[in-house]
């Protein structure tokens, strides 16, 4: 690319940027998700999230879960941090796993129901996208049960291990003085 069309995205950028802050109420509230809308935004079973599954899969001679699944995690993690940037969007706007993959791009909630979709795609049913809000900071995690432990991923990297939910709950900032819920494509829980 050279300057020119550097200058026209850049322009084109601006003006995308000018028409969603014109009409960013009504953006925002055809875009409210209602608690029983959560877990429609996981998606195990859409066809882009099929193909990064068999991309992991593929990475071993014979995927079993029994014997792989841990290790499918840490690529279905590498996967996000190869592949989709952070984005800071100027509206309250959810993204499903398909748009994420296509656009490469999301937020810390689009990268963890990704991840999450993922897992679940790679056969572990217990995967949750967990969110904690303390003091007004919001913070996002998937966690799953596997081989009866309890693994808790910040997509930024962090991987913790548990021996129970409650010790990953603390973990996570869950307290009596926040708010916190879990969701997966099956079910979601208010914990606090």
């Amino acid at each position: 690319m050279d300057g020119e069309d550097l200058s026209y995205l850049g322009r084109v950028n601006k003006l995308y940027s000018f028409i969603i802050k014109k009409y960013i109420d009504y953006i925002e509230k055809s875009e409210t998700r209602s608690i029983a809308d959560m877990p429609r935004l996981i998606t195990p079973e859409s066809e882009k999230v099929a193909e990064i599954v068999d991309f992991i899969k593929s990475k071993f001679p014979s995927y079993l879960y029994e014997n792989d699944f841990y290790g499918a995690s840490m690529y279905a993690l590498e996967y996000l941090k190869n592949n989709i940037q952070d984005v800071i969007m100027p509206v309250q706007f959810w993204l499903k796993p398909d748009n994420v993959i296509e656009i490469g791009l999301g937020e810390d909630i689009d990268k963890n129901v990704l991840l999450c979709s993922l897992l679940i795609a790679l056969g572990n049913y217990s995967s949750k996208v967990l969110v904690v809000s303390n003091n007004n900071k919001k913070r996002i995690f998937v966690y799953y049960e596997f081989n009866y432990k309890f693994f808790l991923i910040d997509i930024k990297g962090e991987i913790e291990l548990f021996d129970s939910n409650k010790g990953l709950f603390g973990y996570a900032g869950i307290d009596d003085n926040s708010e916190a819920y879990e969701f997966n494509n099956l079910s979601y829980f208010k914990i606090v």
